[in-house]
């Protein structure tokens, strides 16, 4: 990953300490919130004219989570600093306007636009004792929505029809949408030629991951491995707590997705009636493997072993005696963690030499043990339950497999392992020059989201992050990273190397870190592994316990502070842990009320909400057993700042159309922005402004840095000319007596 330098704002700028609405406890630093009421799901994420979008399912009227449902509306230049507008798309008339999403209609296919200038259209689910789907239109960037004479552009008279994503696609010059249908578990595609006549065209049907409603699907494709001569589309939709999503290819008209049976030396894929390859002995496991249910998802074929079958019971299936041959040993797992009451182990020669348990969840995943310095001798496996009662109490276990690598879920996958990652949107319309695919999403949970102990608002948006498509272990992955945004934010740098971990804890334990940024990265060799508490204050932490032994990553929050009295909220949460090269990573951010996790090069994301005490502050690190070896430890306070600078009012909102002779108004385009890398800024006018417009470019201490007139309705200037570092610029037209100012954030390469 490039790492960015930020450039000091100095002393002439104001910087101004702010959370995102107001100072009340809970309140976030750096994650959107509303400044009052219910907010969950983030719908219509776009960005046009320089500008991020971000529509949300919002009540405007009070904390009630079911009650007028309608459209809010924020809007940002960096993705880090929101200013929230008036409602965008009220409830009326007996309608509620459920999630959707927004596009810019360029070629203004819909009739919509006025003025030679594209409009924003929303795709939205109008609910009633139905479910259908609207569409409404704005040509002054959001602010305000004319619904659609011909509503419902779509209907299917049931109400589990919604969230619908549009997109628009070049090859067939049609918008795609994606709508999930809820309790029935599969997206449903349509295609349009304006926005306004939909025609059916597939069908995704249920699989992966079952358990519960489907919802809010995203649609769109990317490079693998930055190659943009070999794309894939993604489609992802949430189903709690977190989403799921698929890799595949698209014709325009249908998403075709493939996974690969796994290959290698079958131990058991337990299709038969009975356990014929193993030794049963009391009553958990039954006299045959179960059939699977939709509560136990994620197993192959139609059978699983399944220990609370027949309710709490203990039992233990021993296999045969086998010979290890591949380098790995591959098995899908599920059901309560418990490493010492229920759990699968490999037994070499009368010792215990591997074993798993359960990441508290149902669904069945893949774990996959190392045993290349086994190779070559005798193993047996054995299944145990060993407890009648607790969260889970019983394993599921499917598919036991030797292989030459570690198996996964091909081309499918799991978005989030924490509890707080639902209703996930990606902002449409990015500009090719920034090329990024960005989402974020509502930071909470429906099984706890009314009981958040917050006032006068409800619910918090997660950081934005970038998604991208990366080969590991020869198999293409969705990561996460953070966007790069977020380093305008860092303040107190505290940084080590090749250090051991107790001179690092020295240094960090009696320090106050209320908003950070943590960065590390570990060799794991001989190593068991480490804790690290947060937000702490005597007997009140959140803590991630991090296990290179047994390869899993444990966040606890049940001494978190508020809302632990919730049995869902406090229960242990399980990830993987995944070394790459012999080193483990990890970037955690922490707000006021949150923590995010990235792990793996954002591989592995955990994304959860906590609710500590206002003088909860304190981090610690400690090993599992002995002293450790940091070889990278960054740790940053964060600062959230606006910078103003002299003499420069901040820009006025473009109007929505020049008058027709051009002398009264005044307004350019710049872009991309924020300006990533070494990327050109593109400046655009409109054509009677041609010769008759200069441009001044200030720094963010209002030095005059350069000017010009552009000879033509398109410029293009490289950052290089400008600056060498990274920060905050402001652009400012003239033409006669009419100004027009935008402000522009740099992230140069360092």
């Amino acid at each position: 990953m490039k790492k960015f330098s930020l450039a000091i704002i100095t002393c002439l700028t104001t910087l101004i300490l702010v959370a995102q609405v107001g100072n009340e406890l809970y309140r976030p630093t750096f994650h959107f919130s509303p400044k009052q009421n219910w907010m969950n799901d983030p719908n219509g994420l776009v960005y046009y004219n320089g500008k991020y979008h971000m529509f949300f399912q919002s009540n405007p009227y009070g904390l009630d989570p079911a009650g007028n449902k309608s459209w809010g509306h924020a809007v940002s230049l960096d993705l880090i600093n929101w200013e929230e507008k008036p409602i965008a798309i009220p409830a009326q008339n007996g309608v509620m306007a459920y999630s959707g999403s927004v596009v810019v209609d360029w070629k203004n296919t819909s009739g919509f636009g006025i003025n030679g200038q594209p409009p924003l259209v929303a795709i939205y689910t109008g609910a009633t004792n139905v479910q259908d789907q609207r569409i409404a239109y704005s040509n002054d960037e959001g602010l305000t929505w004319t619904n659609y004479s011909g509503n419902p552009v779509i209907s299917n008279n049931n109400n589990e029809f919604r969230d619908p994503k549009v997109i628009w696609h070049e090859p067939t010059q049609k918008w795609i949408m994606v709508v999930s249908h809820g309790a029935w578990k599969g997206i449903a595609f349509y295609s349009s030629p304006n926005l306004k006549n939909w025609t059916s065209s597939q069908f995704f049907e249920p699989v992966g991951n079952t358990s519960t409603y489907w919802e809010c699907p995203d649609f769109f494709n990317l490079p693998v491995d930055n190659d943009t001569n070999h794309k894939k589309w993604i489609l992802v939709h949430s189903i709690e707590p977190t989403a799921q999503y698929f890799i595949g290819d698209f014709d325009g008209t249908h998403f075709t997705w493939e996974t690969t049976p796994p290959n290698g030396i079958l131990i058991d894929d337990f299709e038969s009636s009975n356990y014929n390859k193993w030794t049963s002995t009391g009553t958990a496991f039954g006299t045959s493997p179960a059939s699977g249910t939709t509560t136990n998802t994620g197993y192959l074929g139609n059978k699983l072993v399944y220990s609370f079958a027949g309710g709490p019971a203990q039992g233990k299936l021993v296999s045969s005696n086998f010979t290890i041959q591949k380098n790995y040993i591959s098995f899908l797992i599920g059901g309560g963690y418990h490493p010492n009451g229920a759990y699968i182990k490999l037994v070499v020669q009368g010792q215990t030499v591997k074993t798993s348990t359960g990441m508290n969840e149902d669904l069945l995943k893949w774990r996959s043990w190392d045993v290349s310095s086994l190779m070559g001798q005798t193993a047996r496996i054995e299944i145990v339950d060993s407890i009648f009662y607790g969260n889970l109490d019983h394993i599921n276990i499917d598919h036991i497999i030797q292989s030459d690598a570690p198996i996964d879920n091909t081309n499918n996958g799991q978005v989030d392992y924490g509890r707080d990652f639902y209703a996930l949107q990606s902002f449409s319309d990015i500009p090719v020059q920034d090329g990024r695919r960005i989402w974020l999403a509502w930071l909470n949970s429906w099984v706890y989201a009314v009981n958040v102990p917050t006032s006068p608002w409800k619910g918090i948006m997660s950081i934005p992050r970038e998604v991208k498509l990366e080969t590991h272990n020869g198999q293409i992955k969705l990561i996460q990273k953070p966007v790069k945004e977020l380093n305008i934010l860092h303040k107190d740098t505290l940084s080590y190397r090749n250090t051991n971990l107790s001179v690092i804890n020295s240094a960090i334990k009696n320090s106050v870190y209320k908003r950070f940024e943590l960065k590390a990265k570990i060799a794991t060799a001989n190593k068991k592994g480490f804790s690290l508490k947060f937000k702490k204050n005597a007997s009140q932490f959140s803590e991630f316990i991090f296990k290179f032994d047994s390869k899993e990553i444990l966040f606890n929050r049940a001494n978190s502070g508020a809302l632990t009295n919730d049995g869902n909220f406090v229960s242990l949460q399980v990830a993987p842990l995944i070394v790459e090269n012999g080193y483990f990573d990890l970037q955690l951010f922490v707000d006021n009320s949150s923590a995010e996790l990235f792990s793996a090069g954002g591989q592995i994301v955990m994304s959860n909400q906590i609710f500590p005490d206002s003088t909860s502050n304190q981090t610690e690190l400690t090993s599992l057993d002995q002293d450790m070896l940091f070889e990278e430890f960054d740790i940053w306070n964060f600062d959230k700042t606006r910078a103003i600078p002299p003499d420069l009012p901040p820009p006025p909102p473009p109007p929505s159309s020049p008058s027709s002779n051009g002398q009264n108004t005044f307004y350019f385009r710049a872009y991309p922005n924020p300006v990533l890398g070494n990327n050109d800024l593109t400046i655009k006018i409109n054509d009677y402004d041609v010769g008759k417009v200069k441009i001044k470019i200030f720094n963010a201490s209002g030095m005059l840095i350069h000017e010009f007139r552009p000879a033509s309705t398109s410029v293009n200037i490289p950052i290089s000319k400008l600056t060498k570092s990274s920060g905050m610029f402001y652009l400012r037209g003239l033409r006669g007596q009419a100004t027009y100012t935008e402000r522009i954030i740099v992230l140069v390469d360092k």
